[in-house]
């Protein structure tokens, strides 16, 4: 494990000079257990190498860095190590919409044809607040049958969309909740048309650069990094190198290369207000409510979710090789950062128990294994892996349809099924939402599973 102390340091400097009476023995108290916590929960995780970052009241408590940027070469975690942050890339395309939205030049309740042209009839329906908090009904790209038989291509967003885009609506915008990939790309494409800028050069202008974040960029496949991390899975035991998708498959929704350092530049930010006005992020980190009176589980950009006694809004990412989190645990104002360069990295779990070390009396519910919502998801994973798929776990015929024709095929590329973590859930009067973390042997999957009362799955969203 290698500690960026300098970094730490100097990134507290005001706060030891002014508040040291009061914080240092936090300071102290903390940054053992943490250090030691994080340390052992990556060693368990057994992942390639990974960076941390843990802050609380706005104090960097700890970054640290551990493992390997590349095996083979036994190169190590460096402070300026970059990696894939996947869907953390969502954060910094909604702050870049709402700063557009902070000048009048995006309004979010015109639809997303008002800044697109040449969208199907259909999308006149769809708002761009829809987009944001995913209750626009926009089928994901990732979903459709064969994607990965094709994401090595180089594609332009449009490209990207234009299977999903001759796809019906899912459900009438605003009546639902399910996470979509192609709202991000659609609202990449906003931001390039009001901006007259690429997305790249809008971010990099309005974000990285007035952040000091010289290691950030939207990959474009064009620049030769020699700071990244290489991308692994661990498959039997063994961590294996996990050859990249070209980045214009991530794009808006999750192609951003970022270090820890950068993100902590980046979380000091947003949270004084630099990015977007305070209340502005406020607006962001709530949930958005449905036409049944209802709320969804996503805000702008934030995902967002109740556990016993937390209040959490964050994002995590998983793709081929790399699995982020950037959790904000708002009532006790402590966020984590965790980057690996490992598929299956379990960087939100890592997040969480950050966080119970730090405040012990509010740990997250240990749920039984044997919970029998956690068992119906297992059994109806084991069975997509090999290809089936038993209708008796689904409240109607046209769930069980959906999901055997959406999803079936993308979990068998998965690989075997290893291990599912249950990471929160909000009971409703009428239903359970629950998000898991599905481990696969080739990758790490986010799922939001929605169930009835009678403990049958109404929906399962791949995020």
């Amino acid at each position: 494990m290698i500690t960026d102390r300098t970094y730490f340091f100097k990134t507290n400097l005001p706060f030891f000079i002014s508040f040291a009476i009061v914080l240092l023995p936090q300071v102290i108290l903390a940054q053992g257990g943490i250090f030691d916590t994080v340390k052992a929960t990556f060693k368990h995780s057994k992942i390639a190498g990974g960076s941390a970052a843990v802050i609380r009241n706005g104090l960097l408590l700890c970054s640290l860095n551990y493992g390997y940027s590349d095996i083979e070469q036994q190169k190590p975690i460096l402070a300026g190590t970059t990696f894939n942050i996947m869907s953390l890339s969502k954060n910094f395309i909604a702050c870049s919409v709402m700063q557009l939205v902070n000048k009048k030049q995006i309004n979010l309740d015109e639809p997303v044809t008002h800044y697109i042209s040449n969208l199907p009839k259909k999308y006149d329906s769809v708002k761009v607040y829809q987009m944001l908090n995913h209750s626009s009904g926009v089928p994901d790209y990732v979903h459709v049958s064969g994607y990965m038989q094709q994401a090595n291509k180089k594609q332009s967003p449009l490209e990207l969309l234009s299977t999903i885009l001759n796809y019906p609506l899912e459900f009438t915008p605003g009546t639902k909740s399910s996470y979509s990939n192609s709202n991000y790309i659609l609202l990449g494409l906003m931001v390039e048309n009001v901006s007259h800028e690429t997305l790249g050069d809008y971010l990099r202008k309005n974000i990285f650069a007035p952040l000091d974040m010289e290691h950030t960029y939207l990959d474009d496949g064009l620049a030769t990094d020699l700071n990244k991390a290489k991308g692994y899975a661990l498959q039997n035991g063994q961590l294996i190198y996990q050859p990249p998708l070209d980045p214009s498959q991530y794009w808006a929704a999750g192609g951003i290369v970022s270090t820890v350092n950068d993100l902590i530049l980046y979380n000091k930010a947003l949270k004084s207000g630099r990015i977007v006005p305070l209340y502005i992020l406020t607006q962001m980190m709530m949930a958005t409510k449905l036409e049944d009176g209802s709320y969804g589980d996503y805000g702008f950009g934030f995902e967002l979710m109740q556990t016993p006694g937390l209040e959490i809004a964050g994002n995590t990412g998983a793709g081929l090789g790399y699995n982020a989190a950037y959790i904000n645990f708002l009532k006790d104002s402590i966020t984590v950062i965790v980057l690996t360069n490992t598929s299956n990295g379990n960087s939100a779990t890592i997040a969480k128990k950050i966080h119970d070390i730090l405040v012990p009396d509010k740990k997250s519910a240990v749920r039984d294994p044997q919970d029998r919502l956690d068992s119906i998801v297992s059994k109806v994973f084991r069975s997509a892996v090999k290809g089936n798929s038993d209708p008796q776990n689904f409240e109607n015929a046209e769930t069980y349809e959906k999901f055997k024709q959406n999803a079936v095929a993308f979990i068998q590329q998965q690989g075997g099924l290893l291990s599912l973590e249950q990471n929160g859930q909000k009971v409703n009067p009428e239903s359970i939402v629950r998000r898991y973390k599905i481990n696969f042997e080739h990758n790490s999957t986010i799922w939001v599973i929605i169930f009835s009362k009678g403990e049958k799955i109404i929906a399962a969203n791949h995020m």
